[in-house]
C-alpha cells in the first residue's frame, strides 16, 4: 500500500477516536398526562424531540404534547417548574456513504465515506469533519485523496460578531504537494442568524505547509461565506465558497466551493440522503505533471445516518 495513503488512513482513525464525545446527554420529560420519561436525547427539532428509553426504546414525542420543561436527570429539581421548551444543545454526529464522480486531475466513478460533528450552544460552535474516497476502477493511478477539518467559533450572545479558528489536514495523491496542513484565525459575522436560515461571513489570515514534490510554507489569507436554509423538517440546503489569496504572491490563489443538499428519509432514526458538489481550484500547479489540472470537480450522493 502506498506509505502516503497508509499515513492519512492511520491519521484519519486516530482523530475519529480523539472526538468521540465523553458524555452522554440525559433528560427527564414529563408528560401533559402526567407520565415522566428518562433517557437519552437523540434528536431534537421546533416540533417534536426524539429520545432513547431503556424499557421502551426510540420514542418520538411532540413538543405541545409536553408540559413546559426537560431538565437532565441529574439537575436541581427546582428547575422543574421553569420554561424549558428548548432542550439543551448536544453534539450531532453523522457517518456517510456515497457514490459519485470527479472530472479534473481524474475522470471515473468514486466511493465516498465521511465522518462529521457539530455542536452550538450560545457561546461555541464546532464543526469537525472528516472524508475520504478513492476510484473503484482498477487502473495503474492511485487517486485517493481525503480531509480533516475542524471549524471552532467563540460567540457572544450580544452580538453578531465571533472568532473563529480554524485547522485542515488535506491528502490528494494527484496533487505535486501530497500533503497539507492549514491554519487560520480570524473574524467572522452572523449576517442572519433565525431559526431555518443562516448566513455567516469570515476573513482571517493563517498559512499553509505542504510536504511532498512541494515542501514550503507560505502565508495566505481567508474570506468565505456559508449559508445553511431548512425550509422545512425534511429538507436542508448548505452552501460554502472560500476564497485563500496567497500573501506572498497575490497573484497566486485557491478556492474552495460547496453545494449539498440533505433530504430525510427518517427523521426518528437520523437517516438521510445527502448530494454534494464541491469545486476545488488552484492557480498554482505543477506544469510538469501532464494528468495535473487547476481544478477538481467532484459530485456525489449517499445515504447518512446521524446519531
Amino acid at each position: 500500500m502506498n506509505s502516503d495513503l497508509l499515513y492519512f488512513r492511520l491519521l484519519l482513525i486516530y482523530l475519529l477516536i480523539m472526538i468521540v464525545p465523553d458524555k452522554v446527554l440525559s433528560a427527564q420529560i414529563c408528560l401533559k398526562n402526567g407520565d415522566c420519561l428518562h433517557g437519552q436525547i437523540v434528536d431534537q427539532t421546533e416540533t417534536m424531540v426524539t429520545i432513547q428509553h431503556s424499557n421502551l426504546g426510540l420514542l418520538v414525542i411532540p413538543l405541545d404534547e409536553t408540559v413546559a420543561l426537560s431538565v437532565p436527570v441529574d439537575a436541581d429539581p427546582t428547575v422543574a417548574n421553569s420554561d424549558a421548551k428548548e432542550l439543551p444543545e448536544q453534539w450531532k454526529h453523522r457517518v456517510f456513504l456515497g457514490f459519485g464522480g470527479e472530472e479534473g486531475n481524474d475522470v471515473g466513478f468514486h466511493v465516498k465515506t465521511g465522518f462529521s460533528s457539530s455542536y452550538e450552544d450560545d457561546f461555541d460552535r464546532w464543526n469537525i469533519t472528516a472524508r475520504y474516497h478513492f476510484e473503484t476502477e482498477d487502473n495503474e493511478k492511485d487517486d485517493s485523496k481525503g480531509h480533516f477539518h475542524i471549524t471552532k467559533d467563540w460567540l457572544n450572545p450580544e452580538t453578531p460578531w465571533l472568532y473563529f479558528l480554524q485547522w485542515r489536514y488535506h491528502y490528494d495523491s494527484f496533487k505535486y504537494w501530497k500533503h497539507r496542513v492549514t491554519f487560520f484565525v480570524g473574524l467572522g459575522y452572523d449576517f442572519v442568524k433565525l431559526d431555518n436560515f443562516d448566513f455567516i461571513g469570515r476573513a482571517g489570515i493563517g498559512g499553509s505547509r505542504t510536504r511532498g514534490v512541494d515542501d514550503r510554507l507560505y502565508p495566505e489569507g481567508l474570506l468565505g461565506i456559508e449559508m445553511a436554509w431548512r425550509p422545512n423538517e425534511i429538507n436542508e440546503l448548505l452552501t460554502e465558497v472560500t476564497v485563500y489569496p496567497d500573501l506572498g504572491d497575490l497573484a497566486e490563489f485557491r478556492t474552495y466551493s460547496k453545494l449539498e443538499w440533505r433530504v430525510k428519509l427518517d427523521a426518528a432514526r437520523g437517516v438521510s440522503i445527502r448530494s454534494s458538489i464541491e469545486h476545488e481550484y488552484e492557480s498554482e500547479i505543477n506544469e510538469n505533471e501532464d494528468d495535473e489540472r487547476h481544478f477538481d470537480l467532484t459530485y456525489f450522493w449517499g445515504v447518512e445516518l446521524e446519531f
